[in-house]
């Protein structure tokens, strides 16, 4: 599978115990939505105290690095339909590339930044409730069961002729 930002074969590789794809390039990754959340979730690596607080800082001032593509529009690297840019959840400043019915395509940095955020909510959550973390989980889940449906929907109308 090619890359979505620079079209080069991705090569499989091991991160935090999951099979996921990597560009070898720009240095993004692709994976599913199931293998992303279990990432996110399950807490193999520690990063280093200052590495998180310049993340955090960066994150809180809109200063995480970017592709100087990342406006454009990208395909998804298994059906090549133009992946939707949206923030990983409804609180989060981390804007992803995610295809509803393949996976989520993530910048360089945008992995650990996302480790690191969710890690932070996890600890807030963790002295609050993990009420807020598991409707957040649901929440997302949901957006992409209505996405496959209305796919589904539309392309059994095209099919019967009525769409």
């Amino acid at each position: 599978m090619d890359c979505p930002r620079c079209n080069l074969a991705m090569i499989p590789t091991k991160y935090e115990n999951k099979n996921v794809l990597c560009c070898q390039s720009c240095w993004g990754y692709w994976l599913s939505t199931n293998q992303l959340d279990s990432i996110l979730h399950t807490l193999v690596y520690k990063f280093d105290e200052n590495e998180k607080q310049k993340i955090l800082h960066d994150l809180s001032k809109g200063n995480l690095a970017v592709p100087a593509n990342k406006d454009g529009k990208i395909k998804c690297p298994q059906c090549q339909g133009v992946m939707i840019k949206k923030p990983y959840s409804s609180s989060c400043p981390i804007i992803v590339d995610e295809c509803s019915l393949h996976g989520v395509w993530l910048d360089t940095g945008e992995l650990k930044a996302l480790q690191i955020y969710v890690e932070q909510q996890i600890g807030k959550v963790n002295a609050k409730s993990d009420l807020a973390l598991q409707i957040d989980s649901i929440d997302r889940r949901l957006a992409v069961v209505e996405q496959k449906l209305d796919y589904l929907i539309n392309f059994i109308r095209k099919v019967r002729g009525d769409g």
